[in-house]
């Protein structure tokens, strides 16, 4: 949404063109980057918790306050060794945050955590 933004207000980016693309992932769930090389062999089979996060975010979210599921999801990366940078819910529009979910609008989970030195981000788009 950042760079789809940027070329449209950049007047010298208009003859760009943005296609977006689902993200592409390994068996496991782990969004494909070349970030993951850097992950030891441990890291590599801890890492795909944060899609499984992601995909508890979107059973867990209901109308209402979204707090209380972003606190459960840190919790879960914690768990397993993570060191949170954010996880957040926002427009899928306008990547405002969201703290409260009509239950209509549509939002997109976003996830960036530490394992070891690598800092790892993925989201999913929840409605």
């Amino acid at each position: 949404m950042v760079i789809k933004r940027l070329i449209e207000t950049t007047p010298a980016f208009n003859a760009i063109e943005m296609t977006i693309a689902p993200t592409m992932r390994e068996a496991n769930g782990l969004a494909m980057s070349s970030r993951n090389m850097r992950l030891s062999e441990e890291e590599k089979l801890i890492a795909p918790t944060i899609y499984q996060t992601l995909l508890f975010l979107k059973d867990e979210l209901r109308r209402g306050p979204v707090t209380g599921a972003i606190s459960l999801a840190v919790a879960k990366l914690q768990e397993k060794g993570f060191v949170t940078d954010y996880v957040g819910i926002a427009d899928a529009v306008t990547l405002e945050p969201v703290e409260e979910w009509d239950g209509k609008k549509s939002i997109v989970a976003l996830i960036a955590a530490f394992l070891g030195p690598v800092r790892l981000i993925d989201n999913l788009v929840i409605a």
